[in-house]
């Protein structure tokens, strides 16, 4: 069982704040209410929803007679780590409470069970998707298994849906059929990125609920990576200068290879156990030619190897081309696997703290650059920063997409973004040097009167303008001969080589 005293404080906070507006919602007796969890990529969301399950489970003021639906989205393995990690957070006492479709047999959910399905079982274009839903999963009330299953539980007590990585969640007729078939109580939707937010309006009324944690204070707790260090196309174009004979694509795969060895090297000289992983993201257009995908992939595998990279180093993560065996252990720290190829799988809710790099090949069909992946290469490897290895602490980032496409990503507020401008001094720029001197507050009395620093700034700035409080028109005259006063506008909103 994992230790409750290990979370952050800014996971405390969350926990109490969903509790409280999850409280607030169910005391409205209205149905298919949203609760909205915003929470950065890596700040350990699906953690902060085992200790907020298990602290309503628990809480004696709130018996009502409730169980939990847990919705996935992509395969199996999806909703099986988060039933994984939650099982542990629970401890082994608690696992009874654990259903997954095995227990479908079972008739139905007890009092403050939790159900874990992938989407796609209960939700799909056609019956065939459907795979508890299908004209053979009848039962003897027509009623398709899960629809039976969740019938009979609703027949007792309330549900609770919870969608894991919200953000992904399709709207159709057919989800709006089985949301129906749930009626849950409430909603949570769990996301780094929500589709969309509730009005103050529907919060003020408890007709929704909305609770958010900030990227700085993940960040400042070091469970993810201080900043994110990005090439774009144009400063590949640059590079390829100093690489005669290399396309951009072979380019990309070759910063990528030389950036693992650098940081494996720091992590061996300090004698850390982790293994860098290189992430490598394949083109993924919806109407691109098998062929074209097959080829981008011999090409990445071929350039490996011509760059002395065994085959044992590198795993595959492709619909039709997946390596189970190999990535059974990928996520672990000091894992071999040093790279791994993939298109979308991994792309949301996967959890492998080790991976650094990620080389992003540009997609031919859309050009707009995808924001989800960077948040595999976001975590720490052990929940907190490298004191004195500031190189550990990056996320570094090899593209194909030009920095007008990544534009949105670095005008977000949170210093974690990717830097997509670059100032550097021009060549006739002489550098200066400035001493720096250190004072703490009570070395010059800024603290309690008199304050002694601001009649020492005044008197200074008085004897370099020549300046006095008697002559308020003779002091303008002086000061017009160092500084424009006319001139209160700042042209440029960044500030990119100006000098």
């Amino acid at each position: 069982m994992i230790n409750r005293t290990q979370l952050k404080p800014f996971q405390v906070a969350a926990v109490k704040e969903i509790s409280e507006s999850f409280i607030n919602l169910w005391r409205t007796q209205n149905y298919k209410l949203p609760l909205i969890f915003k929470s950065p990529t890596g700040s350990g969301k699906t953690i902060m929803m085992a200790e907020f399950l298990l602290s309503i489970n628990d809480n004696y003021q709130f018996d009502d007679d409730k169980c939990y639906i847990w919705v996935s989205f992509g395969d199996d393995t999806s909703y099986k780590q988060s039933l994984n990690k939650i099982k542990a957070y629970f401890g082994e006492e608690n696992s009874s409470i654990f259903k997954e479709k095995i227990n479908i047999t079972e008739g139905k959910l007890n009092k403050n069970n939790i159900f874990f399905i992938n989407w796609s079982s209960i939700k799909a274009s056609n019956k065939e998707g459907r795979v508890l839903r299908a004209e053979t999963e009848k039962t003897t009330e027509g009623n398709g298994l899960f629809d039976d299953y969740i019938l009979n539980t609703k027949a007792e007590r309330e549900i609770v849906l919870i969608v894991d990585e919200a953000h992904t969640e399709t709207e159709t007729g057919l989800a709006d059929d089985i949301i129906n078939i749930i009626n849950p109580r409430i909603i949570i939707k769990v996301t780094a990125t929500p589709k969309e937010e509730p009005s103050i309006s529907d919060i003020r009324r408890f007709n929704a609920a909305f609770v958010e944690v900030y990227e700085e204070d993940v960040i400042e707790s070091g469970l993810i990576k201080e900043h994110l260090v990005i090439q774009t196309q144009e400063d590949i174009e640059l590079l390829q200068s100093q690489h005669e004979g290399l396309s951009i694509d072979q380019l990309l795969l070759h910063l990528g290879v030389k950036k693992h060895q650098d940081l494996k090297k720091i992590y061996d000289d300090n004698n850390i156990d982790v293994n860098p992983l290189v992430m490598i993201q394949l083109p993924n257009d919806y109407k691109e030619d098998e062929d074209v995908a097959v080829s981008y992939k011999d090409m990445i595998l071929q350039e490996l190897s011509g760059l002395g990279i065994k085959p044992n180093e590198i795993a595959v993560w492709l619909s039709g081309d997946k390596e189970i065996e190999k990535l059974s252990h990928i996520t672990e720290n000091n894992n071999e696997i040093n790279y791994l190829l993939f298109k979308v799988a991994p792309a949301t809710g996967w959890d492998c703290p080790r991976a650094s790099i990620l080389v992003m090949y540009r997609e031919i069909q859309s050009l707009t650059f995808r924001t989800q992946i960077l948040g595999r290469i976001k975590r720490m490897p052990f929940g907190h920063h490298f004191s004195n290895l500031s190189e550990l602490n990056k996320g570094y980032i090899y593209t194909n997409y030009d920095k007008e496409s990544i534009r949105l990503v670095a005008n977000g507020s949170s210093k974690n973004n990717a830097p997509v401008y670059y100032a550097k001094k021009k060549d006739d720029v002489q550098v200066l040097k400035l001493d720096g001197v250190k004072k703490t507050r009570t070395g010059y009395n800024t603290i309690t009167p008199p304050t002694t620093w601001q009649k020492h700034f005044f008197s200074e700035m008085d004897l370099f303008f020549n300046t006095d409080k008697s002559n308020r028109l003779k002091n303008e005259t002086n000061i017009k001969k160092f500084i424009d006063l006319n001139s209160v506008d700042v042209i440029n909103s960044i500030i990119v080589n100006e000098c």
